[in-house]
């Protein structure tokens, strides 16, 4: 076997651990570079965001494809820190949703609840979760309903605003 991956990297026998080395240590770099070009694309994306007004609410409710959940809590973040009162991020990678669903401060202060939407957003796509109210995170299994789900981010929190959810 040892002797097929020799024959297969074109490397001879002594120097193969060598090889191996310099391989994974340039697939690392790779993977990291990759990464990288993953969190810019997806920062580039919502820097084109514009939130809409939910009464007086700026909100974001964007699906993001093949973004990591980290990513999607660090975009989240940045939405906030541009002046978001609600931002409800969401991915989908092999036929698993991952919703995060972030609240500033004063929108907490004013009844919003993080935990509380992102459960709701998670029945709609077959998942479960919650959280605080300033941060929350769900998974499901329905990426097909992911669309609608995010529709109704508006609407639910209208409700929370109004003291209904």
């Amino acid at each position: 076997a040892i002797r097929a991956v020799s024959e297969m990297m074109h490397t001879p026998l002594p120097e193969l651990p060598r090889a191996l080395e310099r391989l994974t240590r340039q697939l690392k770099e790779l993977q990291h570079e990759l990464e990288r070009l993953k969190q810019h694309s997806a920062a580039q994306a919502v820097s084109e965001i514009t939130p809409i007004m939910v009464g007086e609410t700026p909100v974001v409710a964007h699906a993001l494809p093949d973004a990591d959940p980290k990513t999607l809590g660090t975009l989240a973040d940045r939405l906030i820190q541009k002046g978001a009162g609600v931002a409800v991020l969401a991915t989908h990678t092999d036929g698993k949703v991952v919703l995060i669903a972030k609240v500033a401060p004063e929108w907490v202060q004013k009844g919003l609840h993080a935990g509380n939407l992102v459960r709701a957003l998670a029945q709609q796509v077959g998942g479960s979760g919650g959280g605080k109210p300033d941060f929350a995170q769900a998974g499901g299994k329905q990426p097909e309903n992911l669309p609608h789900a995010l529709s109704l981010v508006p609407q639910l929190v209208q409700q929370q605003l109004s003291g209904n959810g």
